[in-house]
């Protein structure tokens, strides 16, 4: 949003709309409206499908309901009519309890299917209302759930299997810095990485110089110059904004990159810290999609997820079975919109773990990941051999 409209125009929204979160910019539109609306006023509003979850919902529908607002016509969502590849939900409701309906209609099935509830929840949902979900502590101490690695500029960072033998070719003290990395895409759609990935984690210059000058001297080529050029535009661009909204919130993002140019936006020293120790860690893409099965893979800790990936540092066959389970997945959906293990707003901390692996739901819950894992190794281990 401060790339389109601007810091300053940022920071007019968060004075007017303190804390919204992470949430879609439509959510704005909701609490403006109801609080213009007239006792047994209506209004009805069509927004993406994302409005039903997370920071989104509470800052609308979550505002609406909790000042005496009630939901009475809602399609839960359905595919927008027009040229935008996007699902859209339609939500009307009225200001005033005494003014709502008794039965409200709550459309599912891309709006086909007329449901008469007594009660239409903010997840426009039928079955199940997650808002007080409760974050388990046990389930966020210590921190098993990350997110993968964003280079920032990938094309300086990755390389194809051509590209590392030259490198190493000419300075062989690099290769310790060289790693296969893997995305959600290539998770999905094939069984071993593609490409590789330079990841620095020297704080100082001289140092990296004197370990992986090879590398070094690569992304001085492919990223310095792109890091450099903007950070003096956001340097420009921040000053403009602070001359004039002296309030503003500006952000330092390229300034900080800048700082350490050799190394990726976000490492994710934490992440790697935790999968370091073990045999394997479990991965997934952080984009699915509500009709798509979920897919969560063992992962070689030599392979470094990118940003499109959501580590797991878990590496028991229990564990792969509770996260791939029909159950989880159901639980997920209602949560976070198809978003698996995302970790802001987590669903991880509030779900609860499947039944002890002794019992014979818990062994089925090792069992079959267990052969899916062994068959997917199989194919992906003559690809991994080719990097």
């Amino acid at each position: 949003m401060i790339d389109d409209f601007g810091a300053d125009y940022v920071a007019r929204l968060d004075e007017k709309y303190p804390s919204p979160g992470v949430s879609d910019f439509v959510t704005y539109w909701f609490p403006l409206a109801h609080k213009l609306l007239p006792d047994s006023g209506r209004a009805g509003f069509v927004a993406t499908q994302a409005i039903r979850d997370g920071d989104s919902r509470k800052a609308s529908f979550d505002y609406v309901v909790e000042n005496d607002g009630v939901i009475f016509d809602a399609v839960s969502s359905q595919p927008w009519s027009g040229d935008a590849v996007v699902t859209v939900s339609i939500v009307n409701w009225v200001k005033g309890k005494n003014h709502a309906p008794d039965t409200k209609n709550l459309w599912l099935d891309d709006g086909q299917l007329r449901l008469p509830v007594d009660e239409i929840p903010p997840t426009l949902r039928a079955t199940t209302d997650v808002r007080k979900a409760a974050s388990l502590p046990q389930n966020k101490k210590p921190k098993v759930i990350f997110q993968g690695q964003t280079a920032g500029a990938i094309k300086g960072f990755r390389l194809s299997s051509a590209e590392v033998q030259e490198l190493l070719t000419k300075d062989p003290k690099s290769a310790p810095y060289v790693h296969p990395v893997l995305s959600g895409r290539v998770l999905l759609h094939s069984v071993a990485p593609t490409h590789l990935i330079i990841d620095l984690p020297h704080d100082d210059a001289v140092k990296v110089s004197v370990d992986a000058p090879g590398a070094l001297a690569r992304l001085k080529e492919h990223i310095l110059p792109d890091r450099q050029k903007a950070a003096d535009e956001e340097a420009a661009a921040n000053a403009e904004v602070i001359k004039r909204n002296s309030k503003a919130k500006v952000n330092w993002h390229n300034k900080n990159f800048l700082a350490k140019w050799w190394q990726h936006s976000y490492r994710r020293a934490d992440m790697l810290e935790a999968v370091s120790g073990l045999t394997r860690y479990i991965g997934t893409s952080r984009v699915a999609a509500e009709k798509r099965m979920s897919v969560f893979q063992f992962i070689d800790p030599a392979i470094h997820p990118d940003d499109s990936m959501t580590v797991i540092a878990l590496d028991d066959d229990y564990s792969l079975g509770v996260v791939s389970s029909a159950l989880h997945r159901a639980w997920l959906d209602e949560r976070l919109r198809a978003r698996p293990w995302r970790r802001r707003g987590s669903a991880q901390p509030a779900a609860a773990w499947a039944p002890h692996r002794r019992s014979q739901a818990g062994r089925y819950a090792v069992w079959s990941p267990r052969r899916v894992d062994r068959v997917r190794g199989q194919a992906a281990a003559p690809a991994i051999g080719r990097l």
